[in-house]
């Protein structure tokens, strides 16, 4: 809106007209000036606001290579969430128990806003910062959430994976390894069952697997497992890494999931029967009574 012009030939009564109509307009871009100004504050605060944000969840982007390893065991499935809400958000995180769930919850966001900045086309970009942006908002309620009653513990079914042979291959293993082990690889399977997932490692990475493969970690010791669906999971093997070179580590965990892809999808299958699935809950539990003979054989000793 442009302001009027005194024309040559105007009255005083035109005159008047004009500076009263200037007046008018002057005081509409008086209006809109100051709403520019204060809709510039306060981009200018949410800007700050933001950058606050970024640099307290960036304080929790650690150079500790084991938190690291958390956390790319979570992004796997945090990055390939289609169904984004709180529910499915909670079935892919460690529980509020877990030593470092809030530090697990910054990190995912530090991510979603490092994709927000990093896409290729507009469309994508508009598309795929709203999805960012989501996950963001339903990890920060997530984290605001208060402790009504005590959280349930998680319980994931976890299943042991055969031979080709058909026996079960981590029974077969640990009787390589020393008694005094078992203890600690009680402690690691038990993570897996209420969701920590203790020192967990994903190896795909590493390995360049075509499965998604992960380990939980204890001293000098590991057990591979993959997940099966949201709260099921399927043991591989374990051993006791601090007796192999890195290259004999390596071979080894190649040679095992070699075999596990074999049966693979005949395992899945039979698991669809109800019979099978309660003679693997009896190979479950007669694994942790081979696990606990070193407990009891210390009580003796007491």
């Amino acid at each position: 809106m442009d302001f009027l012009k005194i024309e040559e030939g105007f009255t005083i009564k035109d005159i008047q007209k004009v500076l009263e109509e200037n007046i008018r307009i002057a005081a509409i871009k008086k209006k809109e000036i100051k709403e520019y100004q204060e809709e510039i504050e306060k981009e200018e605060r949410v800007e700050q606001k933001e950058k606050k944000e970024i640099k307290e969840i960036e304080t929790v982007k650690e150079e500790n290579s084991e938190f690291e390893d958390e956390i790319d065991y979570y992004l796997g499935d945090y990055k390939s969430l289609t169904d984004i809400s709180k529910e499915s958000l909670k079935e892919i995180l460690p529980q509020k128990s877990h030593y470092g769930y809030e530090k697990i919850l910054y990190r995912l966001m530090l991510e979603s806003i490092e994709e927000e900045t990093d896409k290729d086309s507009l469309l994508e970009m508009r598309h795929l910062i709203e999805v960012e942006k989501e996950k963001i908002r339903f990890l920060k309620e997530l984290l605001k959430e208060e402790e009504i009653e005590e959280e349930i513990e998680k319980k994931n079914k976890i299943f042991l994976a055969p031979t080709p042979s058909g026996r079960i291959r981590i029974q077969e293993d640990m009787k390589t390894l020393p008694q005094e082990t078992y203890p600690g690889f009680i402690e690691l399977i038990e993570s897996i069952k209420n969701g920590t997932f203790k020192g967990v490692k994903r190896l795909i990475n590493d390995l360049n697997l075509d499965l998604a493969i992960s380990e939980v970690r204890g001293d000098g010791i590991r057990i591979l497992f993959s997940r099966m669906d949201k709260n099921s999971y399927i043991i591989i093997t374990a051993f006791q890494k601090k007796t192999m070179s890195s290259k004999g580590y390596h071979e080894m965990v190649k040679s095992r999931i070699q075999s596990y892809k074999q049966i693979l999808e005949s395992f899945k299958y039979l698991l669809e029967e109800e019979s099978y699935q309660i003679e693997q809950e009896k190979e479950v539990e007669e694994l942790f009574q081979t696990l606990k003979k070193e407990e009891k054989r210390e009580e003796k000793v007491k």
